[in-house]
């Protein structure tokens, strides 16, 4: 019985001995409390946006002239060649003009027989009158019937009237002159202004029709433009007056400026595009037409977006994505609608507001329900 208390009281102090080393070990064991995740948030910038339009096209002359004979004819002589630079009022070719100057020379003989009859009427109208007054005074003396006083009169009339139709023979045969000389100029082709001949449509002893072209010229004092072409989705943000860079391979270095001052109406119907002409500013350097140059259209059309950084960019789904905001020191999940990336920029048309903090830091690796260490950038 002695044995059985003796192993009953071991035990029980066992016990406690146990029970005080759990206590005294729970009481050394340090409690780790929760790490906070550091954060870098950047505020959301509203930004005026005008759309940058990339294309390139084929550098011209605005308004490029064809030049034409006014009358037909086999041409005698052409006087120039394709990319000959030629003066105001240079003489380009000429067709057959032996027709144009059997008129011209006829019509010159017409007013010299005109000058001549107008001459003796002149005498015969001077002859006239005196012998209306001589028979007026002798009327008035009573020598002279009144029958006689009326004969002269009516021949002075009759003179007169042969006068003003000599005159107006020398009228139509000034026109008749006028005519053929306009003949004889229509024969020819002059450059209207100093410039280039772009094109050589026909050859010498060719026979050329009134109106058809002969040569494409442009004038040096018309500036040179480029043609583009753009989509449907980038015709709309296009407006007349709007800015343009233009750069050509043959100057990589130089930016030239330009601007729009033509728009097409309609697509082109087969590569469904719309054309569009941008002027370029006058330049000391040498540009060829022909050239191809790159080309940004910066549109005026004002649209007022929202940049954040790219990072930001939590996840996306076409134009609907996910980004991180910061509301009394929490992560919220927010929706926000995107227009466009611009380089590192991200370019929001609805769903965050001017001001607002936006998480650009390790978003992947966060979540609304972390704590948080907020440091603006």
């Amino acid at each position: 019985m002695k044995k059985t208390l003796q192993l009953a009281s071991g035990i029980f102090f066992f016990f406690l001995l146990l029970q005080s080393c759990k206590e005294e070990a729970k009481a050394t064991i340090p409690i780790s409390e929760p790490t906070s995740k550091k954060i870098v948030v950047q505020k959301a910038q509203q930004i005026d946006y005008h759309q940058t339009i990339f294309t390139s096209g084929k550098l011209i002359t605005q308004e490029a002239t064809k030049l034409s004979f006014k009358k037909g004819g086999q041409i005698n002589k052409i006087f120039v060649k394709n990319g000959q630079t030629v003066r105001q009022g240079q003489l380009l070719a000429t067709v057959d003009v032996k027709e144009a100057n059997v008129y011209a020379q006829q019509a010159n003989l017409n007013i010299e027989q005109s000058d001549i009859s107008i001459e003796n009427v002149k005498l015969l109208l001077e002859k006239a009158n005196r012998d209306y007054e001589n028979t007026l005074g002798l009327y008035q003396d009573s020598v002279a019937t009144l029958e006689q006083l009326e004969n002269a009169r009516t021949s002075v009339k009759g003179i007169e009237n042969q006068l003003l139709t000599a005159q107006k023979s020398r009228n139509l045969s000034v026109q008749n002159q006028t005519m053929a000389n306009f003949n004889l100029e229509d024969a020819k082709i002059f450059a209207p202004a100093n410039g280039t001949i772009l094109q050589k449509y026909m050859e010498q002893n060719e026979i050329a029709s009134g109106g058809l072209p002969i040569f494409l010229f442009t004038s040096q004092q018309k500036s040179k433009m480029i043609k583009v072409h753009v989509t449907d989705k980038e015709i709309v943000h296009v407006q007349n007056g709007d800015p343009a860079k233009i750069y050509f391979d043959a100057y990589p270095d130089k930016i030239f400026e330009g601007k729009v001052i033509e728009i097409s109406q309609m697509a082109d119907p087969v590569f469904n595009t719309f054309e569009v002409k941008i002027s370029l500013q006058p330049t000391s350097e040498q540009l060829f037409i022909g050239f191809i140059g790159n080309v940004e259209i910066k549109s005026s059309e004002n649209r007022s977006l929202i940049s954040i950084p790219v990072d930001a960019l939590v996840s996306a789904n076409g134009k609907i994505g996910t980004v991180f905001t910061l509301k009394n020191q929490k992560i919220v999940e927010t929706e926000v609608s995107i227009f466009k990336l611009e380089k590192d920029q991200l370019l929001i048309q609805a769903g965050l507001e001017n001001g607002q903090q936006v998480v650009i830091s390790d978003v992947t690796n966060i979540s609304p329900q972390d704590d948080i260490l907020v440091s603006n950038k």
